[in-house]
């Protein structure tokens, strides 16, 4: 059994043969939570509703007296999940004056009662509960709705403005980078066919090129790529050839994309001489890029594209409570 020290996480190994206790498994479970709550802060922020817990007024004549909270999907600011699978009704507090404010939250409940024993769901059901205050701390739990008092005496409103937070799939950007090998670079011609007079078409190199591939990034959608040429791009010994970075990206993808190098002739001046750079760089890219290490880095970046609007969530299916329906759980 192995700890991090800080913050006390078990890792647990096992021989062939082991006899396992009840105790063993529970705090595997308990490790693995744990393990997924950290993931869930650092990777997705999943503070906020997923999908449902939609709040509806239950009045008695003109007065409100309770709020029926759906079933939904939601998580804590520390990762944990708040999953409601019936359908819950909550009274609303006691009268307040103008100035208090209630606000109904869902939050984490500990439960050590094990399914098989209470014939319960395998999920621990949240605890619901109101918070009275003008403001709510995010470590209390998530809210709900919230109610204002008018005065004393009469019944509570909704504020109808109060937003509830919003869980997101993706925090933050997907970024990934990388480089090819310096001097060993899989470089190959870029050749483009041109049309001449008379319709004879050639194949005339104007560059190299190089795909890149990205699949170690783990994109799930084409991201914005980013690259340069990097290594030894001027060496004075060498006049023949002078490679240009002018540079250019096609065939994006989630899991490569092609990096150009557009090498066009070019006069050079070097003293009381004219040379023209890049005469025969198709026969001496491939030793200058050995000799001087050029390579590739770049960096692709997939943004958030879950933007509000664009999906509708599937309705959570309730379950209906086993004594509203006989026979059916």
């Amino acid at each position: 059994m192995f700890t991090s020290g800080l913050f006390d996480v078990e890792r647990f190994r096992y021989w062939q043969g082991q006899m396992l206790k009840s105790d063993d498994l529970r705090a595997q479970l308990a490790i693995e939570a744990e393990l997924r709550w950290w993931h869930n802060r650092a990777v997705h922020s999943a503070y906020g509703v997923r999908s449902g817990f939609v709040v509806t007024e239950v009045a008695d004549g003109n007065s409100l007296v309770a709020l029926e909270v759906a079933c939904g999907i939601a998580y804590d600011c520390y990762g944990r999940e708040l999953v409601l699978q019936t359908s819950r009704e909550i009274p609303v507090p006691a009268g307040g004056d103008s100035t208090t404010r209630a606000t109904l939250i869902v939050r984490h409940k500990e439960s050590r009662q094990h399914a098989a024993s209470c014939g319960c769901s395998p999920l621990e059901e949240p605890d619901i509960t109101w918070v009275i205050g003008r403001s709510i701390d995010p470590a209390l739990g998530v809210p709900l709705a919230r109610l204002e008092f008018r005065s004393s005496g009469q019944s509570p409103k909704i504020d109808q403005s109060f937003l509830i937070p919003v869980s997101r799939p993706l925090a933050r950007p997907r970024v990934g980078s990388g480089e090819t090998v310096p001097g060993d670079t899989n470089w190959e011609p870029w050749v483009e066919n041109t049309t001449f007079f008379r319709k004879q078409v050639l194949s005339v190199p104007v560059g190299m090129q190089v795909t890149i591939d990205t699949s170690a990034a783990g994109f799930t959608e084409t991201p914005c790529y980013f690259a340069w040429l990097d290594g030894t791009l001027w060496d004075r010994s060498n006049v023949e050839f002078f490679p240009v970075p002018f540079t250019h990206l096609d065939r994006e993808a989630p899991s490569r994309f092609r990096f150009r190098l557009w090498l066009p002739r070019m006069a050079m001046a070097l003293g009381a001489r004219l040379r023209i750079a890049n005469n025969n760089f198709d026969s001496e890219f491939i030793n200058y890029a050995r000799d001087h290490g050029l390579h590739v880095c770049w960096i692709g970046i997939q943004p958030d594209s879950m933007q509000a609007g664009c999906f509708e969530d599937p309705e959570p299916d309730c379950r209906t409570a086993p004594d509203a329906v006989p026979g059916r759980r």
